[in-house]
């Protein structure tokens, strides 16, 4: 398992345990959580089975800290993207 594969994961952990901290009590909200697939080298993540993070075509940000250019974190862009997607449902109204 690469880094990737790894920082992908421990970022799907902590953003769903954080939306179960954010649901009602008793609540079964597993149709909302964060899915990772990895198959071979690559990995998808998806939320609301909408992919929202593929390994392949990575549209994090670059980080130019002076010596390196890295990504900015996974679980920052996973943020970022979920929260676009809740704002994007939230103004359905029925």
């Amino acid at each position: 398992m690469n880094s990737l594969m790894i920082e992908a994961i421990n970022a799907v952990g902590n953003l769903n345990e954080e939306m179960i901290d954010q649901c009602e009590e008793g609540s079964d909200m597993s149709w909302i959580m964060l899915t990772a697939v990895i198959t071979g080298d690559m990995v998808l993540i998806k939320f609301l089975e909408q992919t929202i993070w593929f390994s392949e075509e990575d549209e994090r940000e670059y980080i130019d800290d002076g010596k390196d250019e890295i990504y900015e974190p996974l679980e920052q862009y996973l943020r970022r993207e979920i929260n676009k997607q809740v704002a994007y449902i939230s103004k359905i109204k029925l």
